[in-house]
């Protein structure tokens, strides 16, 4: 039998966070409550049918391509001090980097 759609991107998620997936998840006396056993990151993989985000994502995503840019969004909750920021997978690399130079860093 094919694993569950949920499972499977858990899988992804911690792969790409160099991580494992938590089968026990939100389950008592395990490593984490997280989706993803890690170190130092706490991983929550939410798999829905629809996404607000996505459908932003795709609009900026569709005009960030019009100027050669990369899509990130800014995610904020009227009244919250907390701010999110998404991007897509495979702009993680590229993300990261520009924020690090945002902070110090140099790169080659």
């Amino acid at each position: 039998m094919g694993d569950k759609a949920w499972k499977a991107f858990e899988r992804r998620v911690a792969r790409f966070f160099g991580g494992e997936r938590n089968r026990m998840s939100g389950a008592v006396d395990q490593l984490t409550a997280g989706d993803v056993v890690h170190g130092t990151l706490y991983v929550e993989a939410k798999h829905r049918a629809t996404l607000a985000v996505d459908t932003w994502m795709t609009e900026a995503a569709d005009n960030a391509e019009d100027e050669e840019k990369v899509p990130v969004l800014a995610l904020h909750r009227k009244g919250s001090e907390m701010v999110l920021y998404a991007f897509r997978e495979e702009d993680a690399e590229f993300v990261c980097i520009e924020v690090l130079r945002r902070f110090g860093w140099e790169f080659e």
